[in-house]
């Protein structure tokens, strides 16, 4: 329909034969019901499979707690088997935080979450809604980019509009750098996700950005970070007004 997006977003296995693709705009209730007006820009992923060559529809995933302009599907990323899915909604507006905490809907703007989905067989399921493990706070944007391993055992999740002022991995957070992002690391061990650390830049400052795009190895054991308005003076390696930078972590596993 008008507006849906679809394609804002997209994703591939592997082995190229399964695909996901976001639709921010798409408006049906949790259930895939439309019209429904309490679904309005809740947002949608649709999932496609190849077989011998030809292209059809698997399923159309939606959150367990669809709302109004959560905007779900704003970002994907894929394991390489193809089974494991996730999925941001960079403005999902519960305050809770954690792991598959109850959302309560309708507090706050533009805050974010992200859900894993698993598949088996053919039949897809959520497996966990992931807020921030930190304090959230009015257009965050958790969610808005994610990495995920190549066994799908190590999330990243970007949330550019992050306020710590804090420095480097395992931060602390507070409230007194506007826009500055920081990045989100969980870990899956058998079925259940937990956090696994907080990473902020090195030269943390308002308005950089940090979490905008992001990219894991797929050991897992580094993770590329960009922060597109950072603006530094430094030159090369390591540069002015919004000019931009990339910051590697290499300790995740």
């Amino acid at each position: 329909m008008w507006y849906d997006h679809v394609g804002i977003s997209v994703a591939l296995s592997g082995d190229g034969n399964t695909l996901a693709v976001g639709a921010i705009g798409e408006d049906s209730d949790a259930l895939g019901n439309w019209p429904a007006d309490a679904g309005k820009g809740s947002g949608a992923v649709f999932v496609y499979t190849r077989n011998s060559g030809s292209w059809s529809q698997q399923t159309m995933l939606k959150a367990a707690n669809a709302g109004r302009f959560h905007r779900f599907g704003s970002a994907l990323a894929f394991s390489s088997d193809g089974n494991t899915l996730a999925v941001g909604a960079k403005e999902e507006d519960s305050n809770t935080t954690g792991v598959d905490s109850t959302p309560n809907p309708g507090i706050l703007a533009g805050v974010g979450a992200a859900y894993v989905f698993g598949r088996s067989g053919t039949t897809w399921s959520q497996q966990a809604y992931i807020k921030a493990s930190t304090r959230t706070s009015n257009y965050d944007y958790f969610g808005f980019a994610l990495a995920l391993s190549s066994d799908g055992n190590l999330l990243a999740v970007g949330s550019h509009g992050e306020n710590s002022s804090t420095r480097g991995v395992y931060a602390s957070t507070n409230s007194t750098a506007s826009n500055a992002g920081a990045v989100f690391v969980y870990e899956r061990s058998g079925a259940s996700w937990a956090s696994k650390t907080f990473v902020k830049s090195s030269n943390t400052d308002s308005k950089d950005s940090f979490g905008w795009g992001m990219a894991i190895s797929g050991d897992g054991g580094t993770l590329a970070v960009g922060a597109y308005r950072e603006d530094s003076s430094a030159t090369g390696i390591n540069r002015s007004e919004s000019i931009g930078s990339v910051y590697c972590f290499p300790w995740l596993r």
